[in-house]
């Protein structure tokens, strides 16, 4: 029973009923962190940079598809290109600055939930007692460090987990909605047919979203830093709620790529709010988001089943294997999504199909993958460095309630840009290696699979 109750420790340290101790109360906070802010955490008494390794190894690993796709010496040579690398985060902060609606809407959505949590948490006594835990076996040096590194695994975290950002998540539901019920004339919504072909897709996304607003302010209500709980006695939200979670943040992902996408018109491609082609983009934007981001949705399945079967099944392998997913797993999965993250670049440019995104992404890989090595290394490099001085500057202050929080927050503050460069400069790469562009109209883009 004692692999299923990993946060319900005794309050000496030391496990119940035994004598030898614990690091089950870093375990839980890394659990809390985690799905409160999508932050890792260390779970050992001593310093961790296993999470260097990761990283290294995943664009090692990365590279060598690379090379087997596009041959070692090409990939060698588009990996030290510096100007060509200048060139790429030139032309992906341009589709930013064309798309500065969708950035603006993004940062201040995200700055508005940041600083809402901060306000429900800032007097609550738990937030002291966890900065004490972590510095416990930790020097402030080691402390920041090792959250530095662990930032580099995930430094496009905050773009693909946007559904969890309730005032993005409603505002795009409701322009969804209105596109798909033809309620009212919003000259801001741009309607391609009287007839939207994926009509079916639209209620569908927001009503999937609508839906995991509705959890999300249950959660809320429950206690909000505590881990999610499961609402029944069956396996039933342990597939529901990933499945929800995975369909908000493909929405939002879905508005930011047709965004991104409609840059290549010029200044005056985003005036309109395309919401036809962002339902077009909704199946192979999910699709994406599980690619780039998978430890978010396994890690909530396994949480909610082991809260639901906590109490029937005696501890074995299975249970081992939840347990590890929730804790070690998430960073080693964030690891192997280095390998997959490409394909959002892809999917940008079809029309929702995720075998046609899988085709484009083989030849982002085949025509610049060395450049895709680069630009998602020098991303680790940024965010791991920005995190990192986020938290020696906050964790320098005196403990209080509220500084293990803003520390996150402000480490947050620093991969939210760099997620949205990320993801400029995928969609830059997906454009370059369309085999058949047509950028007169974004939304009559032709994907390699012909459909």
């Amino acid at each position: 029973m004692s692999g299923f109750l990993i946060w319900a420790q005794s309050a000496s340290g030391r496990a119940a009923g035994s004598g030898a101790p614990t690091t089950g109360s870093l375990v839980s906070l890394g659990i809390r962190r985690w799905f409160g802010s999508g932050t890792l955490s260390p779970s050992t008494p001593t310093p961790d940079l296993s999470a260097l390794g990761v990283t290294v190894l995943s664009l090692f690993l990365l590279f060598l598809l690379v090379g087997i796709r596009q041959g070692f010496g090409r990939a060698l040579g588009q990996l030290f290109d510096f100007p060509g690398h200048l060139r790429l985060v030139k032309a992906a902060a341009d589709r930013l600055r064309k798309s500065s609606r969708i950035v603006a809407v993004a940062i201040g959505a995200t700055v508005l939930v940041w600083t809402s949590d901060q306000m429900l948490t800032y007097s609550q006594p738990r937030g002291s007692d966890d900065l004490r835990l972590l510095t416990k076996s930790r020097g402030l040096g080691e402390l920041t460090f090792e959250h530095g590194v662990y930032a580099t695994v995930i430094p496009w975290r905050d773009v693909f987990s946007m559904g969890d950002y309730l005032p993005l998540a409603i505002l795009a539901a409701v322009i969804i909605f209105q596109a798909a019920t033809k309620a009212g004339a919003n000259p801001y919504i741009l309607a391609r047919s009287e007839k939207p072909t994926l009509s079916i897709w639209a209620t569908f996304a927001w009503g999937s979203s609508a839906l995991y607003v509705v959890h999300r302010v249950a959660l809320l209500i429950a206690g909000a830093n505590d881990p999610p709980k499961s609402w029944c006695a069956v396996p039933f939200d342990s597939l529901v709620v990933p499945l929800l979670m995975m369909q908000a943040d493909g929405l939002i992902v879905a508005w930011i790529l047709v965004e991104l996408r409609n840059a290549s018109l010029g200044d005056t491609g985003n005036e309109l709010i395309d919401a036809d082609s962002v339902v077009q983009l909704f199946p192979v934007a999910i699709f994406a988001c599980v690619l780039a981001l998978p430890a978010r949705y396994l890690s909530m399945g396994a949480l909610l089943l082991l809260e639901t079967f906590q109490y029937y099944l005696p501890s074995g392998w299975i249970t081992n294997l939840l347990g590890w997913q929730i804790r070690e797993g998430i960073m080693y999965e964030q690891g192997l999504a280095f390998l997959t993250v490409g394909v959002v670049g892809a999917a940008a440019w079809t029309r929702g199909n995720p075998r046609a995104a899988l085709a484009g992404y083989g030849r982002i890989l085949a025509a610049e993958g060395g450049r895709l090595v680069a630009i998602l290394g020098a991303a680790s490099v940024v965010a791991g460095v920005g995190s990192g001085i986020a938290y020696s500057i906050l964790l320098s202050l005196p403990t209080q309630t509220w500084v293990l929080a803003a520390a996150d927050s402000y480490a947050h503050y620093v991969t939210m840009p760099v997620g949205l460069m990320i993801l400029a400069a995928l969609v830059e790469l997906g454009e370059r290696t369309l085999p058949n562009a047509n950028l007169s109209e974004a939304g009559n883009v032709q994907d390699a699979a012909g459909v």
